[in-house]
């Protein structure tokens, strides 16, 4: 599933304006640059581009096409290690490695917020960097952007998944099931199939949904 730089890509994508940035921030950014191998390759000798993804004040079309990048990888990586049958199974899977929260926690353990420059907190804008800097690295090399997104951001979301609160979600979908049924759910006939747990979910002893739920990566 590969993605091809289009022309709104090449129109969009906003062309350098940085902040003041002193030498000492250089220097910190080029030692953050070369702790990865694959943002050292790509990035040396054109460190301002890395500066444009940390202190340009709209990078929302650079995060528009790195979360592309992101889709189109994550897609390739899940087609090629789960037995997702059908789109909304992909669609279904896709949705728990993008999310907002593991983009920020990406953003934070790879120290992104250190270099962050702008006036809103990394906390807030983690997605906006980490998918900005896909983008940045996706003009750069296509291979290295996807490359870095296999190697630094899919193990880290794996492990933060299988990480979930699952006593959280049981506990909301007792509320829900509550307040609609005035009855709790019942899991019923859970088979292991592959890398799925195949579940029936019911409400007042009729079958209100079938789902698979991810087990193994």
């Amino acid at each position: 599933m590969k993605l091809k730089l289009n022309e709104y890509h090449l129109q969009t994508v906003p062309q350098p304006k940085f902040q003041d940035v002193s030498n000492e921030y250089r220097v910190k950014l080029e030692q953050w640059r070369d702790r990865s191998k694959i943002l050292s390759k790509a990035f040396k000798g054109h460190l301002d581009e890395l500066i444009q993804v940390f202190t340009q004040k709209s990078n929302a079309p650079l995060a528009h096409l790195g979360h592309s990048v992101f889709n189109s990888t994550i897609n390739e990586y899940l087609l090629q290690n789960l037995p997702v049958n059908d789109v909304g199974e992909l669609v279904y899977a896709l949705e728990f490695f993008i999310t907002d929260n593991l983009l920020t926690q990406f953003a934070e353990a790879t120290d992104m917020g250190k270099l962050y420059r702008l006036s809103d907190p990394i906390e807030k804008m983690g997605p906006e960097a980490a998918t900005a800097l896909v983008g940045a690295l996706y003009l750069r090399d296509e291979q290295l952007a996807r490359d870095f997104i296999r190697s630094a951001y899919i193990p880290k979301a794996t492990r933060a998944i299988t990480r979930m609160d699952k006593p959280d979600y049981l506990n909301k979908l007792e509320k829900i099931f509550a307040k609609r049924f005035k009855s709790l759910p019942e899991f019923r006939g859970i088979e292991e199939e592959d890398s799925w747990f195949v579940c029936s979910l019911y409400a007042q002893s009729e079958v209100y949904l079938l789902f698979k739920i991810i087990h193994k990566l």
